[in-house]
């Protein structure tokens, strides 16, 4: 699920035309349950929801 969520943001980040908007700061799956947040070797962050919270 992490992979396949990462690769949409991939594909959805290219197609982002960069001359009307930003280029995203970062990309960042969401998960439910997890015991740390992570940066993927593709730059894609995958984060706990429990780490949103104060």
């Amino acid at each position: 699920m992490i992979e396949e969520g990462a690769e949409n943001l991939k594909k959805l980040r290219n197609k982002i035309d960069t001359t009307k908007m930003k280029a995203p700061a970062f990309l960042m799956v969401l998960i439910g349950v997890g015991d740390y947040a992570y940066r993927r070797q593709d730059g894609v962050y995958v984060v706990p929801i429990g780490y949103l919270k104060d």
